[in-house]
C-alpha cells in the first residue's frame, strides 16, 4: 500500500514538473518572439523615418542587408522597400493628389522572422501642397 502512494505521489510530481516546463518553454519562446518584434518594428521605423526625411528615395530597393561593422546585432538583418502607386479607385480617400503605397519588410534571415510596416506617401506628380500657402514667418522665427 505504502509502495502505491508513492507510485501516485511521484506520478503528481513529474506531472507537474511536465506542466511547468512546457509553460516555462512557452514563455521563452514568447519572449523570444517578442524581442524580435520590437527589434524588427524598431528598424522598420528607422527606415520608414529616413523615407520620409528623404534620406532615401522612395522606391523600390533591397533586400540588402543592414551594416554588421556598425552594429553585431544586426548581422542577421535585412531591409526592403517596395512601392506601389495607387491609382483613385484604390483608395477610399477623397484627395487632389495620388498617394504611393510604400511596404517596408524587415526579415531577420537566421530566425526566418518577418515584419512589414505599410504607409502612403503623396506621389511625386501629385498636386501635395499646390493649394496650400505657406505658414508666414517673422524676423524672430516665429509665427505672426
Amino acid at each position: 500500500m505504502v509502495l502505491l502512494e508513492v507510485v501516485i505521489a511521484l506520478s503528481f510530481f513529474f506531472g507537474a514538473a511536465v506542466v511547468v516546463l512546457i509553460g516555462l518553454h512557452s514563455s521563452i519562446i514568447a519572449a523570444r518572439n517578442l524581442r524580435l518584434e520590437a527589434r524588427g518594428a524598431d528598424l522598420a521605423v528607422s527606415l520608414l523615418s529616413e523615407l520620409q526625411m528623404g534620406q532615401l528615395a522612395i522606391e523600390d530597393a533591397g533586400p540588402d542587408a543592414y551594416d554588421s561593422q556598425e552594429d553585431e546585432s544586426l548581422a542577421d538583418w535585412t531591409w526592403q522597400v517596395v512601392t506601389t502607386d495607387l491609382a483613385e479607385d484604390d483608395i477610399q480617400l477623397q484627395t487632389a493628389q495620388t498617394m504611393k503605397r510604400v511596404e517596408i519588410i524587415i526579415t531577420n534571415t537566421r530566425q526566418g522572422f518577418t515584419y512589414n510596416l505599410v504607409h502612403l506617401f503623396p506621389s511625386e506628380g501629385g498636386t501635395a501642397g499646390a493649394a496650400e500657402e505657406p505658414v508666414p514667418v517673422d524676423e524672430t522665427g516665429g509665427f505672426p
